[in-house]
């Protein structure tokens, strides 16, 4: 009967540990795609809205992207397009829209929390640490924010939970072989929506029966022909696709992999790793955890837990070796990770409390795990505010309004920074920049080019100050068609610029008088941001 009630309360702790979870992943569903990361999102809503009109459902096409290519926006990386299906599907059920595409985000997110519960329910007899595992997941700021915006990574995430969760059932239980083949397929999910998720695999290989295999030959062979079978069936669709001109596959680049040794590289990138891990993803005090948690699983690893973290011990040296640029340049690269953190911190947890627990004789492990959510709490919170207020006011505003001036066919100059780029998706127009004045004019002569937009507004000046010949030629052949601002604090966010000279030769910079009218509504967090446009 008690172990009833245990299981009752652990079922509704975990049912509102998901509500909680999905509360916090679905935070501002509808918002624009103008946020921290905006540019990752706006690439693959390109990618789908392209195919969409197009009908071509093998090329990704993106709009800020070689856009002064006769065919433009085309992207030759290789791998399946899988997340732009994700959202063509939910378009089809949802209607095109960011809020629908968005829910399925959050569904894989949120169904990662439960995958998680079911990992941690392999490792540890004790349902509360299964529980802190997964409200670890629920309010990670990576997670919480990476559920939310419009990229592979959640989707991929939850396939290399699924799939570490099948292989691990069946080093749990050698006799379910079939798991070998789940877990095979779900990682190339996971593989397919993003190839550095594959790294989950290595962990797991650590956990493996090996010393049946020495006494039964026909487990071997079981054992080879499921784990391979996925695999296999895979390598055979990537041969005959790429035989008949489908998608492209192609290896990357090689690296440098002994990079990550070399002092030169922490000295330059160390910080900027560091300040990922502890201001943006995990917070200081889980990471120091978690890496606790790997040193004492490391000392004589015996049970799965310990075998799995030796693991990843392993893992998180070789990741780091295929993928020292990417570790430094985007956060999210730092996801694969989020399992190694979930179960090293709840060890790390567990152990403490068995080391309390022979002095004090009382199971100490929910009051530790307290003790550490309460003071992570202003972190993960100061962590995902800092995040989801991180806007670049306006790029829908312009985009709507190149939309308007231009026909579907037209391309645009767009000198922006990188989350700049989402003016051009929202305007539905090939945009780009050139590095010269003839090369400006040459591409405004060949595709007729009549629209100059700058994001931020800012980056006219820098224009004048690295190429002083392109910006007289355009401050004498465009005009003021149209700038974005905020008044408090008063801020001018873009420039639009149409071909034809200024009034009185005015320079388009002293331009900025016309009609003001509100654009629209900006909520973040509860506070009301007016956007408004001049036109002269």
């Amino acid at each position: 009967m008690k172990k009833t009630a245990q299981h009752v309360s652990s079922v509704i702790l975990l049912l509102l540990i998901i509500s909680f979870g999905a509360i916090l992943r679905s935070q501002n569903i509808s918002f624009p795609a103008i946020g921290y990361h905006n540019m990752k999102e706006n690439e693959y809503l390109s990618m789908a809205q392209e195919m969409k009109r197009t009908g071509d459902f093998l090329t990704k096409r993106v709009y800020f992207y070689n856009a002064f290519d006769q065919d433009p926006g085309i992207i030759r990386n290789s791998g399946i397009p899988l997340f732009p299906y994700q959202i063509l599907g939910a378009w089809n059920v949802f209607g095109e829209n960011l809020w629908g595409a968005r829910v399925v985000n959050v569904i894989f997110g949120v169904l990662g929390i439960v995958i998680i519960f079911c990992i941690s329910r392999l490792f540890f007899y004790n349902l509360s640490i299964c529980l802190f595992a997964s409200f670890l997941l629920a309010v990670m700021p990576l997670a919480v924010f990476f559920s939310h915006n419009l990229q592979p990574e959640t989707s991929a995430l939850f396939f290399m939970l699924l799939g570490s969760f099948f292989y691990l059932r069946y080093a749990s239980l050698p006799e379910k072989t079939h798991s070998l083949l789940w877990g095979g397929a779900c990682f190339l999910m996971a593989g397919s929506y993003q190839y550095n998720f594959l790294i989950g695999i290595l962990p797991c290989l650590c956990c493996f029966p090996y010393g049946l295999w020495r006494k039964d030959g026909k487990t071997l062979f079981q054992f080879f022909v499921n784990v391979s079978l996925p695999y296999a069936i895979f390598i055979f669709l990537v041969l005959g696709l790429a035989r008949k001109g489908g998608w492209e596959f192609q290896m990357p680049e090689p690296q440098n992999l002994f990079r990550i040794f070399s002092p030169a590289y922490w000295q330059s990138y160390g910080v900027t790793i560091w300040r990922y891990a502890v201001s943006e993803n995990f917070t200081i005090g889980v990471v120091i955890l978690a890496f606790l948690g790997l040193l004492r699983a490391c000392y004589k690893p015996r049970n799965l837990v310990q075998r799995y973290s030796m693991g990843w011990a392993i893992a998180l040296v070789l990741y780091g070796m295929v993928f020292p640029d990417a570790l430094y340049r985007q956060n999210y690269y730092q996801m694969p990770l989020v399992l190694f953190v979930c179960i090293s911190v709840s060890y790390a947890i567990f152990s403490l409390s068995e080391l309390l627990r022979k002095i004090t004789a009382r199971d100490s492990f929910i009051f530790l795990a307290l003790i550490v959510l309460s003071v992570s709490a202003p972190l993960i919170k100061s962590s995902i505010v800092r995040m989801q207020t991180t806007v670049f006011y306006g790029l829908d505003a312009a985009g709507a309004s190149l939309k308007e001036f231009t026909k579907p066919d037209e391309r645009v100059f767009l000198f922006a920074h990188a989350q700049g780029s989402g003016i051009a998706r929202y305007a539905s127009r090939y945009m780009g920049w050139v590095d010269n004045l003839d090369d400006f004019k040459d591409k405004e002569k060949r595709f007729g080019i009549r629209y100059v937009c700058f994001y931020p507004a800012e980056f006219a000046h820098k224009l004048k100050t690295s190429d002083p010949e392109l910006f007289e030629y355009i401050q004498a052949q465009y005009h003021l068609k149209e700038a974005g601002l905020i008044k408090e604090p008063q801020q001018v966010f873009y420039l639009i610029l149409g071909k034809g000279a200024p009034a009185q030769g005015k320079g388009f910079l002293e331009e900025l008088t016309g009609r003001i009218q509100l654009m629209t509504i900006y909520q973040v967090l509860g506070k009301y941001v007016f956007f408004y446009t001049i036109r002269p």
